[in-house]
């Protein structure tokens, strides 16, 4: 379970890294509908773009590690832990603090909570579920 937790993670965050590097105006123009493109300055085109390469640092760790095999539990399942324990409460924060919009999500189905929260459950899950990570000791029979 850690290895496909890791593997859902990487496609996820890649998927962000690519919109977000592929066009950062039209993901301005999505964040801000009510902005649009002009919301698109180049100081924000350049935050998009940071943001963008931090998803596909995180995509390819997570890729990573799911590709790994099965020798690298215990290392998926301390960087699920990792990532439950500092990314996720982190992206809670600043959404609440910093909004794009300038008005914070009023309920949990609010984008991006439940994007948050979904990520959150698959690190989670993968982390209590995932194959355990102590190794088997041979015992001699006589």
């Amino acid at each position: 379970m850690d290895t496909l937790a890791s593997l859902l993670l990487g496609v996820g965050h890649g998927f962000f890294g690519y919109t977000h590097l592929a066009d950062p105006v039209a993901a301005v123009a999505q964040i801000l509908p009510e902005l649009g493109e002009a919301a698109a300055t180049d100081i924000t085109k350049h935050c998009i773009g940071v943001i963008g390469s931090v998803h596909a640092f995180v995509s390819l760790v997570f890729v990573m590690l799911a590709l790994s095999g099965g020798a690298h539990t215990g290392l998926r399942k301390c960087i699920l832990g990792c990532y439950l324990v500092s990314f996720i409460p982190l992206a809670i924060y600043v959404v609440y603090t910093f909004p794009p919009s300038g008005k914070a999500p009023e309920k949990p189905t609010d984008m991006p909570m439940p994007l948050l929260g979904g990520f959150g459950a698959v690190a989670l899950i993968g982390m209590v579920l995932g194959a355990s990570s102590a190794k088997k000791v041979k015992t001699k029979t006589k």
